[in-house]
């Protein structure tokens, strides 16, 4: 098995986003554990955000959670 040399710029890059990570599962973890407010609201599945419409969730996830956004993430990983 060939290991690979990661360089301390690297793991800081890997715990900057490892740590984002985190705060999104405490953040949905959070909202998931609270009460809803009233029917009708929309989640991100992605976030946990809560929307009051379902125009304002999708421009959220087109402006937050965009797959060209998520491929930059894994290009940038994968270095």
């Amino acid at each position: 098995m060939r290991h690979r040399v990661i360089r301390t710029h690297q793991l800081k890059h890997l715990l900057l986003i490892l740590n984002e990570e985190v705060e999104k599962l405490s953040q949905i973890i959070k909202r998931k554990s609270t009460p809803s407010t009233r029917a009708g609201q929309y989640m991100c599945a992605e976030c946990g955000k809560i929307f009051d419409t379902k125009k304002e969730l999708e421009n959220h996830q087109r402006n937050k959670h965009d797959p060209h956004l998520n491929a930059r993430h894994a290009k940038i990983n994968r270095k």
